[in-house]
């Protein structure tokens, strides 16, 4: 297994490699956004009996963009380093190099980007077997049929490989179709499709879960959102959706297990729904709050519920208020945003069954 002094070696032979593209080009722009967060959470791995923990993100992006005529190319490095309290083993280092393409129509009518990104991830030393490396791409097609109407579709991929864990190694393909409906009242109504699936593609996979054939997983998401503006201060959002689980397989998760690649969008089907209200106060402070519901079916994983294995069911709330304020000076600017939150966890697994809040203030230079 490559060691930790190869990969950083690899990621900035990488990293100078891509940032000496972008110079060659006299009209590229150069954005470079830096931020801070600091904050708090009462149950940071998710657990009814752990404590809670402070949270420190440090986080870097830089974007170079070059646009000649109706065609954009960006680079884009974006590093990011989190860190909890010492008994909360999900400390991680992150670094992401892309490329995107757009190009569009004289009239913006239309428009076609794509887009590569490799990501790796580096854990802390205790879950370092979560290390991995991952690339993934898109292809984006948006129409303006109307003015007032926007269709966009996607098709993109990607493929994520752990060095200790291959068989969760794998290969993710999705579609989403969406569209958008703007009218003159400031409403606008929205509607997407979303079917993707997962294979776990190593040849150790079968062995290791029990299958036949590879395991793999696929979901349907549909949704709807209306956001309706009151004023050029006031604004609402409401969104409703469903995930049904097309194929699944059973495995088995340990209670003491946590940040598991696992458990991602495709292990949980069921509704959703959320709404918010967003103000821009008189002292030029955007002030947003809201609650976001759902209920999440694990479907055929088996949890250790203690007494053996169980199955999961989980309805969850959570209510959030933030408050965002934008400080500019001599063509800089700082964007300052504090959110306080407050989950409800309701499951049918105890471990699992708990409420708590959490804050975190983040401050982000841009230039």
């Amino acid at each position: 297994m490559p060691s930790s002094s190869s990969r950083a070696a690899r990621i900035f032979t990488v990293i100078v490699l891509s940032g000496s593209i972008a110079p060659s080009f006299a009209s590229t722009v150069i954005d470079v956004d830096a931020g801070v967060d600091i904050g708090y959470l009462d149950h940071p791995l998710g657990l009814s009996d752990e404590a809670s923990s402070s949270l420190r993100v440090g986080r870097i992006d830089l974007t170079a963009s070059n646009r000649t005529d109706n065609t954009t190319w960006r680079w884009s490095y974006a590093g990011s380093i989190t860190l909890f309290d010492e008994d909360v083993p999900l400390d991680d280092m992150r670094h992401a190099l892309g490329v995107e393409w757009i190009e569009s129509s004289a009239g913006g009518r239309h428009s076609t980007a794509a887009g590569l990104r490799w990501t790796f991830r580096d854990q802390t030393e205790t879950t370092s077997f979560y290390d991995h490396t991952e690339f993934d791409g898109y292809l984006v097609r948006k129409i303006y049929p109307r003015p007032s109407l926007m269709l966009r579709g996607v098709l993109g991929g990607r493929i994520r490989s752990y060095d200790d864990l291959p068989e969760e190694s794998m290969l993710e393909t999705y579609v989403l179709l969406e569209m958008k409906k703007f009218s003159e009242s400031r409403t606008t109504l929205g509607t997407s499709v979303r079917l993707g699936g997962k294979r776990f593609h190593d040849p150790i996979a079968p062995r290791v879960w029990g299958t036949d054939g590879t395991p793999s997983a696929s979901q349907l998401v549909v949704s709807a959102d209306i956001a309706q503006g009151l004023s050029d201060r006031v604004g609402l959002k409401a969104s409703a959706g469903h995930r049904i689980s097309l194929s699944d397989f059973p495995y088995w998760v340990q209670d003491d297990l946590f940040d598991n690649p696992l458990l991602d969008r495709y292990a949980r089907s069921g509704w959703m729904a959320s709404g918010s209200i967003k103000v821009l106060t008189p002292w030029l402070m955007w002030v947003e709050t809201g609650v976001h519901a759902s209920a999440d079916d694990y479907g055929a994983i088996v949890f250790d519920s203690g007494d053996g294995g169980a199955n999961r069911r989980d309805d969850v709330v959570e209510g959030y208020v933030s408050v965002e304020k934008t400080i500019s000076s001599a063509g800089r600017g700082a964007v300052l945003r504090i959110t306080g939150s407050w989950r409800d966890q309701s499951s049918n697994l105890g471990i699992y069954d708990w409420s708590g809040p959490a804050a975190v203030g983040s401050l982000t230079w841009r230039w």
